[in-house]
């Protein structure tokens, strides 16, 4: 019953969907306010029905409702309870209701935050959102619906890929989505303002927050899935430049420099066209993104199974690439850059740079994922490019952008010179130079990590200095008032204080997340790997740890079985407790998964994998000692402190 009311609420949704934008095209044509107002009140009554949609799913899967295909493929009887709450994107078909619903419900909130101030930005902008919607809704309907029958009934169901059955399902996924979604936003607007040939700020700036959150989600999904492959593949890695990795880096790298540039927008008025054109092709990105998943022509353990999809998304690439920017093309004629360049050396040119540099990496990893797939497709020829292509071609881009992150708040906007700028970073290029010089003859006698250690120190010793000239006013200024008789004084104070700069703090914090993570990546250089052979009762030395294999054990979680070894683990001869990495057992899928086990530190994860448990008992095992891991997930915090700080900053146009 609640499946069909599902069905008929799909079928509903994209009734209204089309009425509401014939209402908000007609309204815009004729100049009716009322017209425009019952797109938006259609916009309303889908939101609920996408709701329903996704509701109805939700409770498919919490009844055992395995009338419906995807409910029957993706879910079980012995399901633990939290993995069916997530099991709407457990699989292809629920995950386009998920992006479906974030959609919708930006547009919703977008429609009712914004219309009354900006009404013809706003209604053209929701237009365009839900053009998108009733693309997804038409993909759902027809291609991949995730209500529809199964028959005759089954008793149980196939249960979830066992990879899925992660805590790193409950946020990987619906962080991605956020994000991914999110680009839709200032992507709308963009088209929004070229639709009324508006090119001005007023885009820019109210879609800045939203520019933001949309970079946190999508930042976070891809931090949350490299430490959830980490604990669940077994192979000792949280990145291995996968096609599906690299769907949800490139539009990251594509919205962080669309980021980077509005900000010039602002200050100069100028880029105007850059900035349209590059919140274009993050939207498509996201896009190019969600045909590497889910057109199935590729197999990885992240993408989804096969299916027809690949085509449909393909044609939608196609009419959005060729409508949006033959839509900017026609506007060219019209626009009038107020950008002038002052001088050779000024910030504006720096975020220039920073930007070029930005879209060479960008686009080396698009031709790196989609080429081994053209030249399948074009000339029946197989072609695998592996980590180290990836590696050695966004390895050069990578130190300059580090470097650049650095020196860039030091350059004035307008003018400067080299010599100001030298003067003004001589004691980080002195220090990174004698970083650069003991990495070389103290730790590895290897290039590529002595550029590494000299990008890094310059940028976090840059960033950490001008981070504390921004608060130091702020600072002194409490501490000579601490004693003050005034309350008045006190509250003003702090005030000053908690506001003041809020924007470029939050910028550097999020700079030193960026260092953060490539501290963690840094630590690859200095990584361990050795498999090995144990007996029980035998030990072995692998670094400053000693392993004892004391023998094996079984235990069940939940649906689970798990066989495993039971491993005490000294480090410098102080006993410091059991690790047990497992084979998991997954009865509806009949096979074993590899369940690791991780002794963390601040400065290096004893990380073990079981192979295999042989016929004697003894194990074969993978060890690994991966250092400063812990980095990246601290990265994490530092990107929330720093986004939320910027979020505080309000924009003239909010």
């Amino acid at each position: 019953m609640i499946a069909n009311l599902g069905n008929i609420s799909l079928v509903l949704a994209l009734v209204f969907c089309f009425y509401s934008v014939s209402m908000f095209i007609i309204g815009h044509k004729i100049n009716s306010t009322s017209l425009i107002q019952s797109g938006r009140h259609s916009l309303n009554v889908m939101f609920g029905l996408v709701v329903l949609v996704y509701l109805s799913i939700s409770i498919a899967f919490l009844t055992n409702d395995f009338s419906r295909d995807f409910i029957f493929k993706n879910s079980s009887i012995d399901l633990p309870i939290f993995y069916k709450i997530t099991g709407p994107w457990g699989g292809l078909e629920g995950s386009l209701v998920l992006w479906l619903f974030i959609l919708i419900s930006y547009a919703w909130i977008i429609s009712i935050k914004y219309y009354k101030k900006f009404p013809q930005l706003v209604s053209t902008a929701v237009m365009v959102m839900m053009i998108i919607g009733g693309f997804l809704l038409s993909v759902i309907i027809f291609w991949s619906n995730p209500l529809a029958s199964n028959l005759p009934v089954k008793s149980d169901g196939l249960g979830l890929n066992p990879l899925l059955q992660d805590p790193g399902m409950i946020a990987h996924p619906p962080l991605l989505y956020l994000g991914f979604v999110g680009i839709s936003v200032p992507f709308a607007f963009a088209i929004s303002s070229l639709i009324h040939n508006k090119m001005d700020n007023d885009w820019i700036l109210l879609t800045r927050h939203w520019s933001l959150l949309s970079w946190l989600f999508l930042t976070m999904g891809i931090i949350v899935g490299g430490l959830w492959a980490y604990h669940v593949l077994g192979w000792g890695g949280y990145w291995a430049w996968d096609p599906v990795e690299n769907s949800s880096l490139l539009p990251w790298l594509a919205l962080t420099t669309f980021l980077h540039s509005s900000i010039a927008q602002e200050r100069t008025k100028g880029l105007k066209i850059w900035n349209i054109a590059l919140i274009i092709i993050a939207f498509v990105l996201t896009l190019v993104g969600t045909f590497i998943t889910r057109s199935g022509i590729i197999n990885s353990v992240h993408a989804f199974s096969k299916s027809d999809l690949g085509i449909v998304f393909l044609i939608f690439i196609a009419i959005a690439l060729v409508g949006s920017f033959g839509l900017l093309i026609y506007r060219l004629s019209s626009y009038k850059d107020k950008f002038k360049v002052f001088s050779l050396v000024n910030r504006e040119n720096m975020f220039l740079f920073n930007n070029l540099i930005f879209l060479v990496v960008t686009f080396t990893i698009l031709y790196g994922t989609i080429f081994p797939l053209i030249s399948e497709a074009v000339a029946n020829k197989q072609i695998s490019i592996q980590a180290p292509f990836f590696n050695s071609v966004t390895y050069p881009f990578l130190l300059i952008i580090i470097v650049t992150m650095g020196i860039a708040p030091y350059i004035s906007w307008r003018k400067d010179s080299f010599w100001g700028v030298f003067l003004k970073i001589k004691y980080a290029l002195l220090g990174s130079f004698l970083a650069g010089l003991f990495s070389y003859f103290m730790l590895l006698r290897d290039f590529m990590l002595t550029f590494l250690i000299t990008a890094i120190y310059i940028g976090l010793h840059l960033t950490l200095v001008r981070l504390y000239e921004i608060i130091s006013p702020s600072l002194l200024g409490l501490l000579r008032n601490k004693n003050s008789k005034s309350t008045t004084s006190k509250l003003s104070n702090k005030s000053h204080f908690t506001f003041k700069n809020r924007r470029q703090v939050g910028a550097m914090i999020v700079h030193l997340g960026i260092l953060s993570l490539f501290i963690g990546i840094l630590g690859n250089f200095f990584s361990y790997e050795q498999s090995l052979t144990l007996s029980k009762g035998e030990s072995t030395d692998i670094g400053d740890y000693t392993l004892l294999y004391e023998g094996l054990d079984n235990w069940d979680v939940y649906n689970v079985s798990h066989f495993g070894a039971v491993i005490k683990v000294w480090k410098d001869e102080k006993y410091v407790g059991k690790l047990s990495p497992s084979k998991a057992f997954y009865p509806a899928f009949a096979e074993y998964i590899t369940i690791v086990d991780i002794k963390r530190s601040l400065f290096e994860d004893l990380y073990l994998s079981l192979s295999m448990i042989n016929d004697n008992e003894s194990i074969s095992l993978s060890v690994y000692l991966n250092r400063l891991v812990l980095f990246i997930p601290f990265s994490l915090l530092l990107f929330i402190i720093g986004v939320v700080s910027c979020f505080d900053y309000r924009t003239r146009s909010c």
